[in-house]
């Protein structure tokens, strides 16, 4: 594990986020293809649990995912990463932490994420994701 594997998270993260963007907007094609990219990255076991407590394991969080495409059409979604932070926390794992903004329909909100990565060599950036947990962010400025 080195420096250049936090590297492939941050750099993972970004592109993860991106997509989101893209795919919940409506600006990704609605494709098997293209939901791919989200499938390939999230590893076996993969869960998530969102701000609100909500733990969705790998399957229900791709079902969910896939059905909504575009569901942010219209409103201006944006979504950034800031403060992105790593730490090598064993053989093949990197542990992330970052804070994700989201602006739509003029209202920002922002969460700090935690994410459990595994080092893969033939995933797009070299990791992929196992676990994510997000708490909401009080109401502030982004940085």
């Amino acid at each position: 594990m080195t420096e250049a594997q936090i590297e492939q998270c941050t750099r993972e993260i970004h592109a993860l986020h991106l997509f989101f963007q893209d795919w919940l907007s409506g600006a990704a094609d609605n494709t098997t293809d293209r939901f791919a990219e989200f499938e390939a990255v999230s590893g076996p076991g993969f869960s998530h649990i969102a701000p609100d407590g909500t733990l969705r394991p790998r399957q229900a969080l791709h079902h969910w995912l896939r059905g909504a495409h575009g569901a942010a059409q219209g409103v201006g979604l944006r979504i950034w990463i800031d403060n992105a932070h790593g730490r090598i926390v064993g053989d093949g794992l990197i542990l992330m932490t970052y804070e994700e903004w989201q602006e739509a329909a003029g209202r920002t909100t922002a969460r700090l994420s935690s994410a459990l990565f595994a080092a893969d060599p033939k995933a797009r950036h070299g990791v992929v994701w196992l676990h994510v947990q997000e708490t909401w962010l009080p109401d502030r400025t982004a940085t």
